[in-house]
């Protein structure tokens, strides 16, 4: 690296679903990681364990259990007895043309984070709150259904799976019809939503189709970086 006083973050981790799982103390052992790794400028290698130990004021057995837990979710890595924070200098280096590009274009996902101030919508699944599916109240008929595709591809995809129409009232009804808009405007298919989906079941109350927000930008993100990958490979 050409620097050794300041490492990148990227907005990605915003929408990594990993790191989003780690609890508060984690996530601030994580950031302290990769301040030591861009400290140490040798590939994502950290120092001791003691000496990690001694510069952050915090007990060792307490330490390695944490760096533990971060390897078990590849944010760390153990090679020869060290610990190295994972792919450290694949992403602090340069980026290449078709990486900035996919960078751009994936800037647009942020248009779907905007819909996530409603995270009461994504709850933990616990024994007493299951995805209620009332099949007596709910009817597809053609009125329901969005007139224009692929929105419509969306709508038939996520009912079918979920049997969640719109209704019940005119906000709730736009904001379904507004996330699946967003949705096709950004070229999501019927197979992510089925991806989504799966991906939520057991973890996630899904009460429409906001729900899957997160999730969503996730597999967007990634299908940005495999659409890149592609380019790169092609283009050489």
């Amino acid at each position: 690296m050409k620097s050794n006083y300041w490492i990148k973050l990227y907005h990605e981790m915003n929408y990594d679903l990993k790191v989003h799982t780690l609890s508060d103390r984690l996530f601030r052992r994580m950031t302290q990681c990769f301040l030591f790794a861009g400290e140490m400028d040798e590939d994502g290698r950290l120092p001791p364990l003691n000496e990690m130990a001694f510069n952050l004021r915090v007990d060792i057995e307490q330490l390695e259990t944490e760096l533990f837990n971060l390897t078990e979710c590849r944010i760390l890595s153990i090679i020869d007895g060290s610990y190295y924070v994972t792919n450290f200098t694949k992403w602090q280096k340069a980026r290449t043309a078709a990486e900035r590009k996919s960078y751009q274009r994936s800037k647009e996902v942020k248009e779907i984070h905007h819909l996530l101030h409603d995270q009461h919508d994504i709850v933990t699944i616990c024994e007493t709150d299951k995805i209620r599916l009332d099949k007596d109240k709910i009817r597809l008929d053609d009125s329901s259904e969005p007139a224009e595709k692929p929105e419509a591809e969306l709508f038939n995809t996520f009912y079918r799976a979920t049997l969640l129409a719109p209704g019940g009232s005119k906000v709730k009804d736009n904001k379904y019809h507004a996330t699946l808009s967003s949705w096709a405007k950004k070229g999501v298919t019927p197979d992510m939503i089925t991806a989504a989906l799966e991906i939520a079941a057991g973890k996630y109350t899904v009460t429409g189709p906001w729900s899957l927000n997160t999730i969503m930008a996730n597999l967007i993100i990634k299908r940005e970086q495999s659409h890149a990958a592609l380019e790169g490979y092609t283009a050489g």
